[in-house]
């Protein structure tokens, strides 16, 4: 197709008085709409800026109260351990506010699968202390007092509970995240979490995966070790169905 020519006499008989009104349409759509593009994008920007630094102060806030903990505590005193546990509770809701804030990053994530994984722990070392107060009065066939009872079986229900909200961090991070990006370490971790939880199956389904994502990067040493918990875990679930 010939475009038609277009000669300077008729770019002249073209009327002048449209062309200043395009001109000022022109003008007028511009200012209304790009101050306003300008700001939404403005916007997105100064709010990144805005989670970039919280996730790092809450991340400085976690870690100091982390320490605190493992400096403090005494984890043969049940107060002390209680303790702990309030501050690891603290470092866990900013963590929580950073894993809101960060989108696709995974760190903030990876430091609450920490946290609540130590939260666990303390609950642990807590039903340990009743369980020792209670099991030698139930070997004699006593009844321990309600409030002991109480105590162990609230130790126990919320190191369960903690364990697995740890999972699902653990569990969303690797099911969410290239091969690249994970550790072999991370499988590892989350393939303890499993056995405290007495789930064999989900521990051995771990090292399964384990093998199959970071096995040439395993030295001889950890792929023996792996191998042998995996046989171990095949035959718990073969004992659990007899």
């Amino acid at each position: 197709m010939v475009l038609p020519d277009r000669s300077s006499e008729s770019m002249i008989e073209f009327p002048f008085r449209h062309l200043l009104l395009f001109m000022v349409l022109s003008l007028v759509i511009l200012a209304g709409c790009t101050p306003s593009n300008t700001s939404v994008r403005d916007s997105d920007e100064v709010d990144a800026v805005e989670a970039a630094k919280t996730i790092t102060q809450n991340r400085i806030k976690a870690l100091s109260l982390d320490r605190e903990v493992m400096d403090l505590v005494d984890v043969e005193d049940e107060e002390s351990v209680r303790k702990g546990l309030e501050k690891y509770k603290q470092a866990e809701n900013l963590l929580d506010e950073s894993v809101r804030l960060a989108g696709s990053s995974t760190k903030p994530r990876l430091d609450r699968f920490d946290i609540r994984n130590k939260i666990a722990s303390g609950y642990t070392v807590l039903y340990v202390m009743a369980d020792a107060e209670c099991t030698p009065l139930e070997d004699e066939g006593l009844r321990p007092s309600e409030p002991l009872l109480r105590k162990r079986a609230e130790a126990k229900k919320e190191a369960e509970r903690w364990l697995k909200l740890a999972r699902r961090d653990m569990e969303t991070h690797l099911g969410n995240t290239p091969v690249q990006y994970q550790t072999p370490e991370q499988y590892w971790q989350l393939q303890l979490v499993y056995v405290q939880l007495a789930d064999f199956n989900g521990a051995r389904t771990t090292l399964l995966r384990l093998l199959d994502n970071h096995g040439n990067r395993l030295s001889g040493k950890d792929r023996k070790e792996i191998d042998s918990r995996i046989r171990y875990f095949a035959q718990k679930l073969l004992d659990e169905g007899n």
